[in-house]
């Protein structure tokens, strides 16, 4: 009956949406650590959309591994914090929004800068960049790298932790209108990370001065 092809054809229309829907999500995205950018890529999409089982192995030291979770977490408050801004000033405006970290748009448009097994991928756009080193066959993060200080893995988690709600406080502040321009957004939360890093730079030096 040509109800039941209609259905049919409805069905299968669906099914075709969903896939293609999945495919520009990257929901079909196989992880591949062969390239430094194919590294962070897949790093990028082990900590936000799976169990980080993949990232745990391919970061640089074993220390690295109980960063993780504060990363995936100002990963995800950063992405809330861009699609806030691209509510509120529209998509062009508010894309490049992300308080200078890196997005996966800047991941995929960066360059890849390889030096033996050692290899740096540089943002275009003047943010974090990342350090990677090849063991094995993998390239490995240094999720320190995106730090503009030395530091061990627990002043990492600190600073990763606060960022992470620095960024879902101004996330909220853009939704209510508090931000003029994107711009405005943008400087806000690096004006915030900061805050959060420069204290941590001067710790070590006042610590080795009480000795």
């Amino acid at each position: 009956m040509p109800w039941r092809k209609l259905l049919l054809l409805l069905v299968v229309a669906c099914l075709a949406l969903g896939v293609y829907a999945a495919w520009k999500a990257n929901l079909f995205y196989r992880e591949d650590y062969s390239t430094p950018k194919n590294a962070v890529k897949s790093f990028y999409f082990s900590v936000v959309r799976g169990d980080g089982a993949s990232a745990r192995q391919n970061v640089v030291e074993p220390a690295h591994v109980q960063v993780l979770d504060e990363a995936r977490n100002l990963i995800i408050e950063v992405r809330s914090f861009r699609r806030a801004a691209i509510e509120r000033f529209g998509e062009e405006k508010g894309d490049d929004v992300s308080g200078g970290l890196p997005t996966l748009k800047d991941i995929e448009e960066a360059n890849e800068k390889i030096d033996g097994d050692t290899a740096l991928l540089a943002t275009k756009n003047g943010k974090a960049s990342l350090k990677l080193r090849k063991i094995g066959s993998h390239w490995k993060i240094d999720l320190l790298s995106l730090l503009p200080l030395r530091t061990d893995a627990q002043t990492a988690q600190r600073i990763f932790a606060q960022a992470a709600i620095a960024a879902r406080e101004l996330a909220a502040q853009i939704r209510a209108g508090a931000f003029a321009t994107p711009d405005d957004a943008d400087q806000a939360l690096k004006g915030r990370i900061l805050t959060i890093i420069l204290p941590e730079m001067i710790r070590p030096a006042f610590s080795f001065g009480k000795k």
